[in-house]
């Protein structure tokens, strides 16, 4: 599987990139980051063989990107975080001309949390619910995009936002999640953490599969982990 990886001088990034180069079923097709030495500065500069394309590079790349891979019909893999609306609603156009798949967390794990925390926000609808997010310092966009997605699944279905979210930064973390339910007399907490950041380059590859051969369509976490 040959994959352009976007934002290949991040973080995520070059853990993507290195794993991509010890791997003999996987090419890297070309690194992108205007940061980077010996990489190309924009994709639009590459227009070689790519079985897929891989975005771990900043939410304002999102035009960008999706006008290459919409006029190159290369299924992509949206990996980063912090889009606004009108970046989103370039995604999901992107996504008639090429198989796209968007997730705010590539953890199956977190996938689990945020069904258990629909399921908990229907079975406690009236315990008040606290997020709290905690990640690197660094970490461009505040709150994460999985403390956003989990809001919404609490929001889907009590109809009403979370009243706060709360985010931390501490060195040596590299994500965790929290939702909390409180009433008068208990408590339940659903929490995930990530211990190593490969999880989610490993999540990355495991889209990419995934997408390959699809049809043009927006795809996310949930159906990778529910169709298996």
């Amino acid at each position: 599987m040959r994959i352009i990886v976007v934002g290949a001088d991040g973080v995520m990034g070059g853990c993507l990139a290195g794993m991509i180069s010890r791997r003999g079923d996987l090419s890297l097709a070309a690194a992108v980051d205007p940061r980077g030495r010996d990489m190309y500065g924009s994709v639009n500069e590459y227009g070689g063989p790519a079985d897929c394309l891989i975005d771990f590079s900043c939410h304002t790349s999102t035009q960008e990107v999706c006008d290459y891979v919409s006029k190159r019909r290369i299924p992509a893999v949206i990996a980063c975080t912090g889009h606004t609306a009108a970046e989103r609603a370039e995604i999901v156009s992107a996504s008639e001309f090429a198989p796209i798949f968007f997730s705010s967390n590539l953890s199956r794990g977190a996938c689990l949390v945020e069904r258990l925390t629909r399921e908990v926000s229907e079975f406690f609808p009236d315990a008040d619910v606290e997020i709290v997010e905690t990640h690197r310092p660094g970490k461009l966009d505040t709150p994460s995009g999985t403390a956003i997605s989990l809001s919404a699944a609490v929001a889907d279905a009590r109809g009403k936002e979370v009243r706060g979210i709360r985010s931390l930064r501490v060195n040596g973390t590299v994500g965790r999640h929290e939702v909390v339910f409180s009433s008068r007399g208990e408590t339940l907490t659903v929490c995930h953490e990530v211990h190593d950041r490969t999880l989610f380059a490993e999540g990355a590859i495991a889209a990419a599969r995934f997408i390959i051969g699809r049809k043009a369509g927006l795809y996310t976490m949930r159906d990778l982990v529910y169709e298996d």
